[in-house]
């Protein structure tokens, strides 16, 4: 029957009712009666006929399992494949069959058009936020705001607090107030949020890890390391368990761990952490190789030049400056920091020719 049920899920329908018939037919013979399970058959095989549009077949099974009276079953049902049904009973004169099918057409008309309501509801709301966010881009972020603001009221009454559209919007205004400078505010937006989030269910949610590294972000950029330490490790814990040692995500997560680290000056702990992160993207090819490679690589020269580890932060900054080379061109502003840091790097090596040919000419255009 698993088989029959993954044929159907694929859209083989065919494939999937010779299965079921075989397995109905077996049961039967080996039982002589109906049991539990031949009646399981009977219910999946009269829905499948019915999707193909076998009404003729299907409707001595419908009545043994009494699918619309007792409504087993008939969720699975599309709203074509029950107005052909109610026209073949129609067809037929069999009228007070045909009523609880033309009862069920209306549940199912009107379930698909709240459906389609909210979707569109959805897709509106994401346009608002796409124009809110073209007014942060052109400096307009009381306008902005205005939006953002308007979007998380709707979206909550809407569509609810667990909505992709609900949790984008919460996002995007406290990532305006923490970019004006508001933290308290973004601070009391976040933690409201989560406490939403969790009172809805949804504790377990993905955008409360996202909600996490906001609020340990917004700790950070007030230097409440303390505060934030304990969220990141969350976190890392939770995306551990979810997703593995190897998923981009736990690696991001050590990363940012690592950085907090770093802006407390605990480069002992920082290292493995960093070590670690590189083995495995390098390993993996995590994120392509490419900006989460890039950051883990600085972070780490980083270190390494604040311990004095001079030898090791060397060749990480040169690959660095390759890969930004590659990635954004001789001229990005990224790769030209980077060349200034490989200069300095060569001053405090007493190199003070590589120094002076490393560093990046004010001329390039």
């Amino acid at each position: 029957m698993k088989l029959a049920d993954l044929y159907k899920m694929q859209g083989r329908l065919e494939d999937a009712e010779q299965l079921y018939k075989e397995s109905y037919m077996k049961r039967k013979e080996e039982t002589g009666e109906e049991d539990e399970l031949s009646r399981e058959l009977a219910r999946k095989l009269a829905i499948l006929l019915v999707l193909e549009g076998k009404y003729e077949e299907a409707e001595p099974l419908l009545q043994t399992c009494k699918i619309f009276l007792e409504g087993v079953g008939r969720e699975e049902l599309t709203l074509e494949s029950l107005i052909g049904l109610a026209d073949f009973y129609f067809s037929r004169g069999s009228f007070e069959e045909a009523e609880p099918v033309l009862k069920r057409c209306i549940d199912k008309g009107e379930e698909e058009q709240k459906v389609r309501e909210k979707e569109d509801g959805a897709l509106a709301l994401s346009h608002q936020l796409n124009l809110a966010s073209l007014h942060v881009v052109q400096g307009r972020e009381d306008d902005a705001e205005s939006v953002y603001q308007g979007c998380v009221e709707a979206s909550r009454a809407t569509l609810g607090e667990q909505h992709s559209i609900t949790r984008r919007s919460l996002r995007s205004l406290a990532a305006l107030y923490a970019k004006q400078g508001r933290f308290e505010v973004a601070e009391g937006l976040v933690q409201d949020s989560m406490k939403k989030l969790r009172d809805a269910g949804g504790d377990d949610h993905p955008d409360m890890l996202m909600s996490m590294r906001s609020l340990a972000a917004l700790y950070q950029s007030q230097e409440r390391y303390e505060e934030a330490e304990p969220l990141l490790l969350e976190s890392l814990r939770r995306v551990r368990a979810a997703e593995g040692e190897d998923h981009p995500h736990t690696v991001e997560d050590m990363i940012a761990l690592a950085k907090l680290y770093v802006r407390q000056r605990r480069m002992e702990e920082a290292e493995p952490l960093l070590l670690e992160s590189m083995k495995r993207l390098r390993e993996a090819a995590l994120g392509g190789g490419g900006s989460l490679l890039l950051v883990c690589m600085d972070s780490l020269a980083g270190v390494y030049v604040e311990q004095e580890k001079l030898e090791e932060a060397e060749p990480l900054l040169l690959e660095s400056i390759a890969k930004c080379r590659e990635l954004l061109g001789d001229h990005h502003p990224n790769t030209l920091s980077k060349m200034t840091q490989l200069a300095v790097l060569y001053y405090k090596k007493g190199k003070r020719g590589e120094a002076e040919a490393g560093k990046p000419r004010m001329w390039i255009r």
